[in-house]
């Protein structure tokens, strides 16, 4: 049942963004694939009108743009797959709108979604940057900012989490150190890399 509803989700995301009315949208190239995307005001990423390598050796064919259809992670966030010269990254769809009609990510900030505290919602006038205490901030306004013991996928305790960060802190910050503490604990190296960060538990 939760395999379907995330899947149902999922879908809906999709759609949104890929339904979208043209009407009154601002479309800017994506930071680092100009000339290959862009990302829209809206939170939409299109593929531009371009000549690609054909299958005969040193010839081009014209390549149609299209809108792309986002993936969506697990908490919500839109990603999306992008290539340039034969090689491909996953991006966060709200990077590249604030890098695109924002700037840069100033130093010890972050990406903040308000006031609409979905992450799908996309749009230029949902986000900005901001510091962390900031977005956390939001979260606890929008009932979404339980954490550690008192969160309810909670697998760590508050003791456990502090045993890692001092481990990892022991190791000189060595990555497989990271891997070692996931497997020890039970959970992914990325919860391992996200309570070293304090983005699931208050850093005591």
């Amino acid at each position: 049942m939760a395999g379907t509803t995330r899947l149902t989700n999922t879908t809906r995301c999709q759609e949104r963004v890929m339904s979208e009315s043209h009407s009154t949208e601002t479309w800017r190239p994506v930071v680092g694939y100009e000339g290959f995307y862009e990302v829209s005001d809206r939170g939409r990423i299109r593929g531009v009108d371009r000549l690609v390598g054909s299958k005969i050796p040193g010839t081009l064919k014209p390549w149609k743009g299209k809108i792309l259809a986002p993936g969506v992670t697990e908490t919500g966030r839109l990603r999306i797959r992008l290539m340039k010269y034969g090689k491909s990254k996953m991006e966060f769809v709200h990077r590249l709108v604030l890098l695109a009609f924002v700037g840069p990510c100033p130093e010890g900030m972050e990406a903040c979604h308000d006031p609409d505290p979905d992450p799908s919602n996309c749009r230029l006038n949902n986000l900005r940057w901001d510091t962390h205490i900031a977005n956390k901030v939001d979260q606890m306004r929008h009932g979404r900012g339980t954490s550690g013991e008192r969160h309810g996928m909670a697998k760590l305790t508050t003791v456990q989490v502090e045993v890692i960060r001092r481990e990892y802190r022991r190791t000189h910050y060595h990555r497989s150190n990271a891997k070692e503490l996931a497997a020890r604990y039970g959970v992914t190296v990325d919860m391992v890399g996200r309570i070293l960060r304090g983005d699931n538990w208050r850093k005591t």
